[in-house]
């Protein structure tokens, strides 16, 4: 190698070993009562690739837990829920896709479109204190990410609004 292109490898091994933030990453916060905190959340990088991602949380840690919060990404996205699911400790899946509850500005069948900094997804009706949950495991397409994703979301709420206005006649 070059001198040049040996200094900036050295950088880039440099950077990733100094520095483990991401500029992307899903987290999914773990509530023990009724508050969600960084101490008891997970977090995993994102790739910027609009190709199926898996990221399965280990659970079986956290005891008592009274709710789940699931923060896509930690900027605008539109994404699409391939599926979403709690893994029990007898390995009984239970699916939460009927159950997700999010401030996305749009939502069209599995596609959940959030045009804020911080996209949040909850799930309605599941008594998790009842459960013994050993992972929460979620598969997804990043269609759109950050300044894209804020671009597609007004396009799609203006699409949204034309077909309301379209069938109110």
């Amino acid at each position: 190698l070059t001198f040049y292109k040996q200094k900036i490898l050295t950088r880039v091994k440099e950077k990733i070993i100094i520095n483990d933030n991401y500029d992307f990453f899903i987290q999914l916060f773990i509530s023990k009562n009724i508050d969600f905190t960084e101490e008891n959340s997970i977090k995993y990088p994102v790739l910027q690739t609009t190709e199926l991602q898996r990221f399965e949380f280990d659970l079986k840690d956290f005891e008592n837990i009274k709710n789940l919060r699931l923060d896509p990404l930690n900027d605008s996205c539109v994404v699409n829920i391939s599926q979403i699911y709690l893994v029990l400790e007898d390995d009984l899946q239970i699916d939460l896709k009927l159950n997700i509850q999010a401030n996305a500005c749009s939502h069209h069948g599995d596609s959940y479109f959030f045009e804020f900094l911080d996209p949040n997804i909850y799930f309605e009706g599941v008594d998790f204190e009842s459960l013994s949950i050993k992972k929460f495991i979620v598969e997804l397409i990043y269609n759109h990410i950050a300044k894209d994703a804020v671009h597609v979301c007004a396009n799609q709420i203006a699409v949204d609004k034309n077909y309301i206005i379209e069938n109110q006649n």
